[in-house]
């Protein structure tokens, strides 16, 4: 502010008199000297006062941190105990097994079984929790099996599970460096009743340094590392863990007892405690310990010492500037008071001290205020507006503000005629702008808001104040709202009202160019199971990679949206003819075939890709409805396909819809039917029993298989009401076989259930009444479940499974073999029967990997107390190998085709007299 703009008045000369310092100076001089030694001394204890209430908040932060800390690794460490238990557990249960194989008429065969029961076992423990290894080692260091993603067992490890038959108590081995460059962490844990051990390598880069390498936010050097002793050297400590902080000491780092820090000494023997410390460099530190159980870990937190008071040192530093404020105030006023100066000095004073409080207040403002003259130059301006506009305040002064906020180049809305500022000079009114630009010094613009208001004098305007305010965050923010309203939050790609509207106007376009349009549909296969399975962080991260490829694989001028969830679509503009589409198709699909690495695994995400052109005079409705009607004719095609829309694909899916309709229709009128196919106990070729199968008589249509309407039910619902039925009727036929004169016991009958029927809350119910109507005995009532149906929501399946099991009904794992279900989860679910897939039955006559699976299957049965029935048995040498392998049941033509229920009773009254069973 020109402050020597102001008038002010000369003061008077002083007198001689006035010259001489009173006694009072001599006296305010000493009491100077004595406050200020006081507020030295105070000022000392203050500060010593403050630091040690700093150290001592630390100290209990630390303390704090450090044990949560401990009880977080403790719990994780239970857990990986639990898995530990859970494969030693394996091992054993293959032990008794082998041991039992030496009594079996097949040795080989039944310890082949076992051994590769047990490597399934321990391969899906380790996959399941993403472990480096699982071995099994016996007494003297030999594998006797593994399940291994990386190294071998370590020297350490072997020296562990070989001390293991002494010990018999779990051991702890590592964090450790492996040669490989990996770091490891095992535990080796006895198995009961024999002299073995089970060792399970944990990757604790990914599990356990998480844990400890979370520090508190806002600091620099605090830093937390796992310290214990050398098992092989207790004179020597190590360190077990990296650090978030790059200086700390470095892991694998191992120090003798003469050369280790005090904290480390009693941290490694169990000792907690906290306080100050000096770490291995001599430095001083803040920092607690608190042991791990079971371990002989201890968890150290620390924080430099100089960190850890910054906080006192600030406090006392505000402190201090507050009081040397206060004491000069008081001086002042004290000074002010006791001085005797002029009138002319008093008001000169006064007048000062205002300019200088209007400057500061004016200064204060955030906003920029700009005083003008009738001329449009600067009069003042406070430091927010020179700040703003790259200036010194001196440099604006006197200047046209116009030209100088504007510029000259005709690029400005302003150029050339008058802006709003001089405006409010010539016509006396207030004018305000929300949207406009300033130049800086610099060159550069940025976006403001800002009021001119005329300043009158007696009536007359003789300048005017503009105020303004940079707007630029409120601009970015708008922007950023417009580009969220019309862009995928999650791949930054356009969304679908974008994608629409770039549609409308390509189509638009195409009126004036002799060319069309065409657009690309994109769903990916089985994305579900991989958003299930990897979880949503990583379907989000596929999704991702996705967008990426795509943007990569278009021409630079297409436009690529995500519709949502797993569907996209590509916008082609000037395209000839299906050539140039499937150009672009093609280099998508080549994009796509490359793996993307997940938690580190390979997934391939392929994607059905449905193609529409469209020219004038075609609407964006149609064209996007047709492209999509494409891409599910290449999902239906199996996937990782593309498919060209043709008319006859608009009528396919009325067809599909036509067919949905009637399949309500036949919900409500019951044109259904079942067929029976026998099963037979392979030991006698006797029928124990009947698959039920359903059949849909349509009046138009004739018969229609499963296959081509199960799906549909499933997708609609209608899968629950049918089955309803299919419950009820089979029951029903079921209740008509009736035990033979010998005493056999009647037929059982087996029903399909579908996953959308097991989610559903009245299955149970629907169970029981099918029953009590019909009157068949529970036991004789067997329900299949597909193995990928019971793997979903695994817990709510076992409560629901039981809730069946509680009524009386059998239960069986249909297709078993095709899923993933484990050893652990077959000893859980309440299932009576295994049925093997056809895949496997296929392979049986022919020899090789698939006879191989089914004899393991049909051995884990048996252990298992699971009786097994084989599926789609079709010749007699399947029929036979099938009874080797130890096979209870099997089904399939080669004993009879599904049976209409006429057929069946005639057969079912030969079975009860225990004739054998003929081909139909």
């Amino acid at each position: 502010m020109a402050l020597d703009r102001i008038p002010v008045p000369l003061a008077p000369a002083l007198s001689p008199s006035a010259s001489r310092r009173p006694l009072w100076a001599f006296l305010a001089a000493v009491g100077f000297v004595v406050a200020l030694a006081g507020g030295n001394a105070i000022a000392r204890a203050r500060f010593t006062h403050l630091r040690a209430l700093a150290l001592a908040q630390w100290q209990q932060q630390l303390t704090a941190n450090a044990e949560l800390t401990s009880s977080v690794i403790d719990a994780w460490l239970d857990e990986r105990r639990i898995d530990a238990r859970e494969a030693s557990g394996y091992v054993a249960a293959y032990a008794e097994l082998e041991g039992a194989a030496v009594r079996a008429p097949d040795r080989a065969v039944a310890k082949t079984a076992a051994h590769s029961a047990l490597v399934w076992a321990l391969t899906t423990l380790r996959r399941r929790h993403s472990y480096q290894s699982v071995w099994a080692v016996d007494d003297v260091g030999h594998v006797v099996a593994a399940a291994d993603g990386s190294d071998t067992l370590t020297d350490a490890e072997r020296r562990a599970a070989t001390d293991m038959p002494k010990a018999r108590r779990e051991r702890i081995v590592g964090p450790e460096m492996l040669p490989s460059g990996n770091s490891r962490l095992s535990l080796i844990m006895p198995v009961a009743g024999t002299a073995w051990s089970t060792v399970v390598a944990i990757s604790p880069g990914s599990a356990l340094f998480p844990y400890v390498m979370r520090e508190t936010g806002g600091t620099a050097t605090a830093r937390t590392k796992l310290i214990a002793r050398d098992p092989s050297d207790t004179m020597v400590y190590r360190v077990l863990s990296p650090s978030a902080y790059p200086p700390s000491e470095p892991f694998g780092l191992a120090v003798r007892r003469s050369e280790a820090p005090l904290l480390w000494i009693l941290g490694a023997h169990g000792i907690d405690t906290a306080g100050r410390f000096t770490d291995i460099r001599g430095g001083r530190i803040v920092a607690a310990t608190t042991h791990v159980p079971g371990a002989g870990w201890a968890v150290v937190r620390a924080i430099d010492e100089d960190e850890a008071i910054a906080g006192a040192v600030a406090r006392f530093r505000t402190e201090a500037a507050l009081v040397i404020g206060a004491v000069s105030v008081l001086a002042v006023i004290i000074i002010a008071t006791v001085i005797d100066a002029s009138k002319r000095r008093r008001a000169a004073a006064r007048i000062a001290r205002l300019a200088r409080a209007n400057e500061l207040i004016l200064d204060s403002v955030g906003e920029g205020i700009v005083g003008l003259d009738l001329r449009g130059r600067a009069m003042f301006c406070n430091r927010a507006a020179a700040r703003m506009l790259g200036y010194e305040p001196p440099a604006l002064l006197d200047q046209a503000l116009h030209p100088i906020v504007h510029p000259t180049d005709g690029t400005a809305r302003h150029s050339g005629g008058h802006c709003p500022i001089e405006t409010a000079l010539r016509d006396g009114n207030v004018h305000r702008v929300d949207d406009d630009s300033f130049r800086r010094m610099d060159g550069t613009t940025f976006y403001v808001a800002y009021e001119s208001t005329p300043i009158r004098e007696n009536g007359a305007v003789v300048g005017a104040v503009i105020a303004f305010r940079d707007v630029s965050e409120r601009k970015r923010l708008e922007a950023q709202l417009t580009h969220q309203a019309f862009h995928d939050a999650l791949t930054g790609l356009a969304n679908r009202a974008l994608f629409r509207d770039r549609v409308e106007h390509a189509l638009t376009r195409t009126e004036r160019h002799a060319s069309g349009v065409a657009v690309l549909f994109l769903d990916l296969d089985n994305f579900k199971a991989i958003n299930d399975g990897l979880g949503h962080a990583a379907g989000d991260r596929l999704l991702c990679a996705v967008a990426g490829r795509l943007m990569s694989a278009t021409r630079g001028h297409d436009t690529v949206a995500r519709l949502g969830g797993d569907e996209f679509a590509i916008l082609l503009e000037a395209v000839h003819d299906d050539a140039e589409a499937l150009a672009v198709v093609e280099r998508v699909e080549a994009a796509m075939r490359a793996p993307v690495q997940l938690d580190g695994k390979d997934v391939i995400a392929s994607a059905s890709i449905g193609i529409a052109r469209g020219g004038s005079a075609s609407r964006a409705d149609e064209l996007l409805r047709n492209a999509d009607v494409a891409m599910y004719r290449a999902k239906a095609r199996g996937g990782a396909s593309h498919a060209v829309f043709a008319p006859e694909m608009h009528a396919a899916l009325l067809d599909r819809l036509e067919l949905e309709a009637d399949l309500r229709r036949a919900v409500e009128r019951e044109e259904f039917r079942l067929v029976y196919q026998p099963i037979v106990e392979l030991t006698t070729t006797r029928c124990v029993g009947v698959e039920a199968l359903i059949r849909w008589n349509h009046s138009e249509r004739g018969q229609v298989m499963p296959l081509e309407f199960i799906g549909l039910a499933e997708e609609s619902g209608l899968i629950v009401p049918i089955g309803r039925w299919v419950l009820r009727e089979a029951c029903r036929r079921g209740a008509r076989f009736v035990p033979s004169a010998d005493g056999s016991e009647p037929l059982s009958i087996s029903v399909n259930i579908s996953g959308r029927q097991l989610q559903h809350p009245g299955l149970a119910d629907d169970v029981m009444a099918a029953l009590e109507d019909s009157g068949l005995a529970p036991e004789r009532l067997v329900l299949e479940i597909t193995e990928s149906v019971i793997m979903q929501d695994t817990e709510s399946t076992l409560r629901k499974l039981r809730a069946l099991k509680a009524i009386g009904v059998r239960l069986a794992i249909d297709d078993f073999g095709t899923g993933y279900s484990s050893l652990s989860y077959l000893q859980r679910f309440p299932i009576d029967i295994l049925k093997l897939d056809k895949t496997f039955i296929d392979g049986v006559g022919r020899g090789g990997t698939d006879a191989a699976l089914a004899r393991t299957i049909i051995a884990l049965g048996d252990m298992l107390h699971l009786r097994t029935v084989a599926e789609g048995v079709e010749t007699v040498q399947q029929r036979d190998e099938l009874l080797a392998f130890g096979c209870d049941l099997a089904q399939g033509y080669v004993f009879a085709k599904p049976l209409e229920a006429d057929v069946l009773d005639t057969l079912v009254n030969r079975v009860m007299m225990r004739d054998p069973v003929v081909t139909a």
